[in-house]
């Protein structure tokens, strides 16, 4: 049979479709089904020549757009690195504030909390080393969960949730999981810091022996409570900072311009937590005081209302201030830097791989 063109075979069917709508007359109705197959069959290769190369290049633009967005989006692994550094770094520079701020709050048994002459540059420095290192594991946890629950929240929420109540949630999430590590190594810490523990690995004997596993979460709920709203604040707080500084400026902020936006973020998140830190911090050095031990969160909250008054509740807020603000500039600072590092690492790698 000899070949039809394109234009040739629409001819044909049109001139069938003809002689069917003729040759039928009224009974034209039962047949209609043949004359709607016809007229799709002869309309299909102008459809499919027109939509194919459209999906084609919708197909190769979402996967070009999907591999972008994966190389500047680092895994869990690598969120992980970044924020146990920064953690410890932040951890590392700031620790003699933070031993200023424990005794500062530490209940003693009569007299006044140490003064700054009277604190020598052993105490000062004592257990920085130990504490740094074990700050990786919480740095890790708290950066990871809350980039991935931000993420993935921002991917699976209904488009009514806003992204700052998202990243409310997975900062909440992030802080309680990351005082499950935090918690032990901040009792040893504090007790170090209060002069109950000469040493850090002494103190994890004693307190085996002493008070059991247990005594390792020894205020794990006022920990909680404190984390939680200050991680909220500080976390959520710094990335709306982000965005309104690059709505502002044009631009993304710069190293020294992200240690002021985690300052600002931290100071806010500090003030309104301060009550619960100083319960927090009274829980976990008791041992330091010779007066009896409190019984749980409500008898120490009595306890200072009754024989130290509000004003208790607000000790120690200038060191806290000064420790908690730097701590998290430089840890904020430091994530964003390792976070830029590891992307250009990855587009290097990507440049190269593309060149091979």
């Amino acid at each position: 049979r000899r070949k039809l063109s394109f234009h040739g075979t629409r001819r044909l069917v049109k001139s069938r479709m003809y002689r069917e709508i003729v040759e039928v007359g009224g009974t034209g109705r039962k047949k209609c089904w043949q004359i709607v197959l016809l007229l799709s069959l002869a309309l299909l290769p102008v459809v499919l020549t027109k939509t194919i190369p459209t999906l084609r290049a919708a197909h190769e633009g979402a996967k070009t757009s999907k591999e972008v967005g994966a190389r500047r989006k680092l895994s869990f692994h690598e969120e992980m690195i970044a924020g146990a550094l920064a953690r410890a770094a932040a951890q590392c520079v700031m620790y003699p504030a933070d031993v200023l701020k424990t005794l500062a709050q530490t209940r003693r048994s009569g007299g006044s909390p140490p003064t700054l002459g009277s604190i020598t540059k052993a105490q000062l420095l004592k257990g920085s080393l130990t504490t740094s290192v074990l700050a990786l594991p919480a740095g890790a946890i708290q950066f990871s969960v809350f980039r991935l629950l931000k993420d993935e929240g921002r991917e699976l929420a209904p488009p009514w949730i806003s992204t700052a109540s998202i990243e409310l949630m997975a900062a909440a999430v992030a802080a309680v999981a990351a005082c499950v590590v935090q918690t032990p190594q901040e009792v040893i810490k504090q007790r170090m810091q209060a002069g109950i523990y000469p040493s850090f690995m002494q103190g994890v004997a004693s307190l085996l022996r002493s008070e059991g596993l247990r005594g390792f979460y020894t205020g794990f709920l006022p920990t909680v409570a404190r984390n939680t709203p200050t991680v909220c604040i500080s976390f959520t707080g710094f990335a709306r900072l982000k965005v309104f500084f690059d709505q502002l400026l044009d631009r993304k902020p710069t190293a020294t311009e992200n240690l002021v936006l985690g300052g600002v973020a931290a100071t806010i998140a500090t003030l309104l937590t301060q009550p619960v830190d100083v319960v927090k911090t009274r829980l976990m050095t008791q041992a330091a005081s010779s007066e009896a031990p409190y019984t749980g969160i409500v008898d120490c909250v009595n306890s200072m209302l009754r024989t130290e008054g509000m004003r208790s509740f607000f000790r120690g807020l200038l060191p806290r201030l000064l420790y908690v603000a730097p701590f998290a500039a430089v840890q904020f600072a430091v994530n964003e830097q390792i976070r830029s590092l590891l992307l250009s690492l990855r587009g290097s790698e990507g440049n190269t791989k593309m060149e091979l």
